[in-house]
């Protein structure tokens, strides 16, 4: 028995050595017999890329020496907020591509990942938020609790003893279930091993763990609470530019329209103006036609006139030739009458 445990030692320092994911292949080692369910956390963290990913694969360890399944476990909160930072430090980057048809063009970006879809390629579960912005976010998204409240730029700090932290009330409201809060302890856990570079064995927890200080808490909590404040305003700099695009766009509408209605004010001006001017010059012509109308009266009644002095001369003319030849033959029979 003695040989035994010494050779299992041995084996437990040599897998210390080099620690390694397990994956669902493996078999159980001889040496977790006998000691409750142990985990093995990887030294490396995930990369950022892979951002579709939402669980890692961890070998469970059990009294059984045969194949044990691989337990799926949800990716802990601070990789995908590591992921999150470290794609809006890259400037936010789109997929060219849909996620679902692997086709370009015409895509709808999510606005808290770097995933792409066309509008009939969305799928059900995803969330768009009715609002100035109309940001649209993914089901990967939804899933996480973002479409209600995007994560922070920056680490918050952890609720102290006795303090409740608003913060924290947040991130806890994003991990309701018993698997999250395994998975930030785990994440942790993580972390510690990485920083010592040391590889260890952590025993999975079957009650969540009491409030601890965060290692990113160096400031008073009057300072982290106005540095938070500072965080929330600066995340609504995006929403506010937007705005500030979107009143800038009306007034340059409005702009328009005023310039647009000033033409036809200027335009309707110029129609009465001239149409008084028209109004005047037909009042002038009223006047000339009157005065011609009274000229024309005057005109017909010198006709008429001329018409009745002309008839009386025609008439004195016609006694003028009678009377001459009355005159004529008076001579002729008085010479005669001399002659006789």
């Amino acid at each position: 028995m003695t040989c035994t445990r010494e050779s299992d030692n041995h084996d437990d320092g040599r897998q210390a050595k080099r620690p390694r994911l397990q994956t669902g292949r493996g078999r159980a080692s001889n040496s977790g017999r006998g000691r409750g369910r142990r985990v093995r956390v990887p030294t490396d963290p995930p990369p950022a890329e892979n951002q579709g990913e939402h669980t890692i694969p961890i070998q469970a360890q059990s009294n059984d020496t045969g194949n044990t399944p691989a337990l799926a476990m949800p990716e802990p909160i601070s990789v995908d907020l590591t992921r999150y930072k470290t794609w809006r430090g890259a400037g936010s980057p789109h997929d060219n591509i849909c996620f679902e048809c692997y086709q370009p063009l015409n895509l709808i970006p999510c606005d808290t990942c770097k995933r792409s879809y066309h509008d009939f390629c969305k799928p059900k579960d995803s969330f768009l938020r009715e609002d100035d912005a109309h940001s649209w976010y993914c089901p990967v998204c939804v899933d996480r609790g973002w479409h209600l409240a995007p994560p922070a730029i920056t680490p918050p700090a952890s609720p102290r003893t006795g303090t409740p932290n608003t913060t924290a009330i947040n991130l806890a409201s994003h991990a309701p279930t018993r698997a999250n809060s395994e998975a930030v302890h785990h994440e942790d856990m993580a972390n510690r091993a990485q920083r010592t570079t040391a590889p260890r064995e952590l025993t999975a927890p079957s009650a969540p763990s009491a409030p601890r200080k965060s290692r990113f808490n160096t400031l008073p909590e009057e300072v982290d609470s106005a540095l938070w404040v500072v965080y929330r305003e600066l995340e609504s700099v995006p929403l506010l530019r937007q705005n500030i695009s979107d009143l800038q766009f009306q007034l340059s509408s409005l702009r328009q329209e005023l310039s647009i209605r000033r033409n036809e004010l200027a335009l309707t001006k110029r129609v009465v103006e001239k149409g008084r001017a028209a109004e005047i010059e037909l009042q002038k012509y009223r006047e000339e036609a009157v005065n011609r109308q009274a000229s024309t009266e005057d005109t017909e009644a010198t006709r008429a006139r001329n018409r009745e002095l002309e008839s009386e001369l025609k008439n004195t003319r016609n006694e003028l030739e009678y009377a001459n030849k009355t005159l004529q033959s008076w001579k002729q029979k008085l010479s005669k009458l001399i002659d006789d």
